[in-house]
């Protein structure tokens, strides 16, 4: 006759910003907190690298004493979720005892070799709108569209 051990349901945590900064995580590495999940962020290569200090530059041009440009630092964006976007352009205020948050963000950019999407309209977890957008042509964050960025080199 064969003996069962008893089994115990599994649980998943949902963690918190504030659990995120006690998990004490390697500091050679770089992490994300999403929707409650840490994600371990891959290492940035050569080409990617090279297209977050172009948009940077472009960034910094375009907007220079209207915004501020973030270059890879968190987002705190509601109780869950913490991401590390290539670039944002935030809200000129002090951060020096909090993140950004939401509120501050007028674009987040992740930059890509594959692909040119533009989500925008964030609620909640989604995007209200979501274009597949032509290389050849420039887009405007919503918070200043008087200010075109070219996107593709």
């Amino acid at each position: 006759m064969a003996v069962r051990e008893p089994q115990t349901p599994s649980r998943r945590y949902k963690l918190t910003v504030e659990d995120f900064y006690r998990l004490n995580l390697p500091p050679d590495r770089r992490y994300e907190l999403i929707e409650g999940v840490v994600y371990e962020m891959p290492a940035i290569g050569p080409l990617h690298a090279t297209l977050v200090r172009k948009f940077q530059d472009a960034l910094y041009e375009n907007f220079r004493g209207r915004a501020l440009v973030s270059t890879q630092n968190p987002l705190r964006l509601g109780q869950h979720s913490m991401p590390q976007p290539d670039l944002a352009l935030i809200r000129v205020a002090d951060y020096r005892h909090e993140h950004p948050q939401a509120q501050d963000v007028y674009l987040a950019l992740e930059a890509a070799a594959t692909t040119l999407e533009v989500y925008r309209q964030p609620k909640g977890s989604r995007y209200l709108s979501h274009l597949d957008h032509d290389p050849a042509e420039p887009v405007a964050p919503l918070a200043f569209p008087d200010a075109p960025l070219a996107l593709s080199w």
